[in-house]
């Protein structure tokens, strides 16, 4: 084969091989979530679906949903709460972690992603 058409050749299935691995990265790390559960005093309410301005509301308490991504989502609350012992308006609730958001001591709801 003469040199001229090889190297054309060559460059061709180093770019596919390329494109393959690209591909199935991207498949592997593709992890979304199915459903938010939010748990408040033994009641537990599942959202299939979650897109950014929903509202969810426990309590009187608003959530807005501000951004959602592959393993995380970002809610805003209307009331400055205690988000994983911390004081917060903002709740981050990450793929298969809880994340505890409380109005008081003992008054806590669990969000989780799954």
């Amino acid at each position: 084969m003469e040199k001229g058409k090889l190297i054309p050749l060559i460059s061709a299935a180093v770019l596919a091989i390329v494109a393959v691995v690209v591909v199935i990265n991207n498949q592997r790390n593709n992890v979304s979530f199915d459903k938010l559960i939010v748990t408040y005093k033994d009641q537990k309410n599942e959202y299939d679906t979650v897109t950014v301005d929903d509202v969810i509301v426990v309590k009187d308490v608003s959530f807005w949903v501000v951004s959602t991504v592959r393993k995380s989502i970002v809610l805003n609350s209307s009331n400055s709460l205690l988000v994983n012992g911390k004081e917060s308006t903002e709740i981050e609730v990450n793929l298969n972690k809880a994340t505890d958001v409380c109005f008081s001591e003992d008054d806590c709801i669990i969000m989780q992603l799954l």
